[in-house]
C-alpha cells in the first residue's frame, strides 16, 4: 500500500517565459479606475460638507477669496478640518484590513494561482463603487463610506492586485528581462491614473459625483473579463491541483523562512529594499490626498473639480514618464521589487510580493493619515510645511540606495540554472547546427 503523501506545499510548475497573453492590460485597466477614487473621495467629502453648511456655492473654490476677517471663515476652516479628518478615517478603514488580507492573498497565489487574488480585489472595488453611488444618490450617512472602505480593504485593496500582477510578470519572464518588464509594468500602472483623472473631472462637473463611479464599474467589468481570458502562470501537478489548504499560519511560516538569514546577505537587502518602498509609497499616497486639500483650500490655487483632476492627472503621467526615462520619483519602487524578485526562488515569488504588499499597506496606513493630519495642524503656520517634511523623509532611502548599489557592484556575476526543458532545447539546437 502506497503511503499517503504528507501535507505540504504542492509542487509548482511555472509556465514558460514566452507567453502571448500579458497581465499588463489588466493592471492598466484596474489602475485607470482605482486612480480616480483617491482624489474623488476627498472632493466629495469637501463638497458635501460645504452643502451641509448651507454655503451658497458648493464648488471646491468657494473659499478662494475669503479672508480671516470674514464671518464665514471659521465655518470654512471647520469644513477643511472635517474633510481632512474623514479622509484620514476612510483611508485607515482601507489600509488596516488590507495590511493582513493582502499578505494572505498574495501568498496564496503561490498555491492557487495569481488570478484568484486579482478577482477578489476586483470584486471588492466593485462593491466599493456601488456603495459610494448609493450614498451619493440618496445622501446617506457617511459611515456607509467607511463600510465600503472596509470591504475594499478586506479584498486586499490595490496592493493585492498589483502584487499578484507583478508576481505574474516574474513568473513569465527570465531573470535577464525581469527588471525591465517590472519597471515597464509599474510605469504603465502609474500612467493609467492620468486619463481617468481627467475624465472624472469632466464627469463630476457635467453629471455629478455618481458618474465617475459608473466609469469605475465599467473598468471593473472589462478587467474581470480580461482575467477570465488570461492564462494562469502557476501550474500544479494533476493529482495535487485544488488540494492545497494554505492557511494564514503557513503564510507566516513562509514569511519567517523568507526572512531567515541564509549567509548570503539576502536578509538585510530584503529589509533595505522594503524600507525604501515604505518611504516612497508613504510619500506618494500621502501627497495625493494632501495636495488635493492644499490646492482647494484657498489662494493661490483655488482649484475647481476639473482643475483638481487635471492636476492629479499631470502628477500620474509625469511620474510614469519619469520612471520610463530613468528619473527619480517612483523609479525606486519598481527597481526594488525587481531586485527582490531576483533574490528569491520561483515558489517564493508570491510570499515575497506579499511581504512587499504588507510594507506597502503599512506605508499607506501611516502615510495618508499622518500627512493629512499634519496639513491642517500646520496650515496656519505655513501651508507648505507638510511637503518639506515629505522631502526630508526621502533623504535616508536615497543614502540606503547608494549603499545597495555599491554592494551590488562588488558582487560576482551569477548565472541562471537551466531547467531540464531548456537543457533539452539547447541540446536539440546544437544537434541541428
Amino acid at each position: 500500500m502506497t503511503a499517503e503523501k504528507p501535507f505540504g506545499r504542492p509542487p509548482l510548475h511555472v509556465s514558460p517565459t514566452k507567453m502571448t497573453a500579458k497581465v499588463e492590460p489588466a493592471l492598466f485597466m484596474f489602475m485607470l479606475a482605482y486612480g480616480v477614487t483617491i482624489p474623488l473621495r476627498t472632493e466629495y467629502l469637501k463638497d458635501r460638507f460645504i452643502t451641509e453648511a448651507g454655503l451658497p456655492d458648493s464648488d471646491l473654490s468657494a473659499d478662494c477669496h475669503i479672508n480671516k476677517s470674514d464671518p464665514i471663515y471659521p465655518t470654512l476652516k471647520e469644513i477643511n478640518d472635517k474633510t481632512a479628518y474623514w479622509s484620514v478615517y476612510l483611508a485607515f478603514m482601507i489600509s488596516l484590513p488590507a495590511l493582513f488580507t493582502s499578505n494572505y492573498l498574495c501568498a496564496v497565489s503561490d498555491h492557487r494561482g495569481r488570478k484568484l487574488p486579482m478577482h477578489v480585489t476586483v470584486t471588492g472595488l466593485t462593491i466599493y463603487a456601488l456603495l459610494h453611488m448609493t450614498v451619493i444618490a440618496f445622501d446617506l450617512s457617511l459611515h456607509l463610506l467607511a463600510l465600503a472602505s472596509f470591504i475594499l480593504g478586506c479584498s486586499g485593496d490595490f496592493i493585492t492586485f498589483m502584487s499578484s500582477g507583478f508576481a505574474y510578470v516574474a513568473d513569465t519572464t527570465s531573470l535577464a528581462s525581469r527588471m525591465w518588464r517590472i519597471v515597464l509594468a509599474e510605469s504603465l500602472v502609474t500612467f493609467a491614473g492620468g486619463p481617468g483623472q481627467i475624465g472624472a473631472g469632466y464627469l463630476v462637473e457635467a453629471s455629478g459625483f455618481e458618474a465617475p463611479y459608473v466609469f469605475i464599474l465599467g473598468c471593473m467589468l472589462i478587467t474581470s473579463l480580461y482575467l477570465c481570458y488570461l492564462p494562469e502562470s502557476v501550474k500544479f501537478d494533476e493529482e495535487q491541483e485544488g488540494k492545497s489548504r494554505y492557511n494564514p499560519k503557513e503564510v507566516l511560516a513562509d514569511m519567517r523562512k523568507l526572512l531567515r538569514p541564509d549567509g548570503t546577505g539576502r536578509l538585510w537587502k530584503l529589509l533595505s529594499y522594503n524600507a525604501i518602498i515604505f518611504v516612497y509609497i508613504m510619500n506618494a499616497f500621502g501627497f495625493i490626498g494632501t495636495s488635493v486639500l492644499y490646492v482647494t483650500s484657498g489662494n493661490p490655487f483655488c482649484f475647481s473639480h476639473r482643475e483638481v483632476e487635471f492636476y492629479e492627472a499631470a502628477q500620474f503621467i509625469s511620474a510614469a514618464l519619469a520612471t520610463i526615462f530613468g528619473l527619480v520619483r517612483l523609479l525606486a519602487v519598481p527597481l526594488a521589487r525587481a531586485r527582490m524578485s531576483k533574490m528569491v526562488r520561483p515558489s517564493e515569488q508570491g510570499v515575497m510580493f506579499a511581504l512587499s504588499g504588507c510594507v506597502q499597506s503599512l506605508a499607506t496606513m501611516v502615510g495618508i493619515p499622518a500627512l493629512q493630519a499634519i496639513f491642517p495642524a500646520t496650515n496656519a503656520l505655513y501651508p507648505g510645511l507638510v511637503f518639506i517634511i515629505m522631502a526630508v523623509c526621502v533623504v535616508p532611502p536615497e543614502i540606503l540606495t547608494i549603499f545597495l548599489h555599491v554592494d551590488e557592484l562588488k558582487q560576482k556575476p551569477q548565472y541562471q540554472e537551466l531547467s531540464a526543458e531548456d537543457d533539452d532545447s539547447a541540446s536539440t539546437s546544437r544537434q541541428l547546427n
